[in-house]
């Protein structure tokens, strides 16, 4: 009930039905990637934003700043080597007044062509981990529901990290990215 996302599901699921969408995206959903065949998996994706914001808002213990880490992030042995020793963040190496995004790639200009990154799929944003402030995280938040409303519009279902990029051009001042050339690298490098 106090994530927005949640309400777009069944919008989602008629995407993912419709069968211009199956064509046009043929190649990946016969693969079975769960961006593009399950709606409930993109909604979840949806939803960290508006999770971390509900938190934000019902926090009875308010800090200055935030950091959503993805459960599945610790989920196994292979996980482990990406988990710091120690569990403290090291501010110093995060900027404080954006959102700080962990980068598979550096975002370049073909990322903001949607048909682009529908299709394609390029390892650019590691949506596991963002850190930022209360009015930083805000912001975030309205931007996310702006491109996922437009998303929808145009027929397109897809999960997260497509749709920061497009939140990312928008407003890229409203971000910073660390590019760590592979995925799960956030906790190792923002530790002390």
């Amino acid at each position: 009930d106090n994530i927005w996302a949640w309400s777009k599901l069944d919008r989602e699921r008629e995407i993912m039905n419709d069968s211009n969408y199956q064509n046009r995206l043929h190649r990946r959903i016969s693969l079975g990637y769960p961006e593009n065949t399950k709606p409930e998996y993109t909604i979840i994706t949806h939803s960290k934003i508006d999770t971390i914001n509900y938190a934000i808002e019902t926090d009875k213990n308010p800090t200055d700043y935030y950091m959503w880490v993805d459960f599945g992030y610790f989920q196994n042995k292979i996980s482990e080597k990406f988990i710091p020793n120690e569990g403290v963040v090291n501010l110093d190496v995060l900027n404080k007044d954006t959102v700080n995004i962990c980068c598979v790639n550096k975002i370049d200009e073909r990322d903001r062509d949607i048909d682009y990154t529908l299709i394609n799929a390029p390892e650019k944003i590691g949506a596991y981990c963002f850190f930022g402030n209360k009015e930083k995280l805000k912001e975030f938040q309205i931007l996310c529901h702006k491109w996922l409303e437009h998303f929808q519009s145009i027929g397109i279902a897809d999960d997260e990290q497509h749709l920061w990029l497009q939140c990312y051009f928008e407003n890229p001042e409203l971000f910073t990215e660390h590019v760590f050339g592979q995925w799960h690298l956030g906790l190792k490098k923002f530790s002390k």
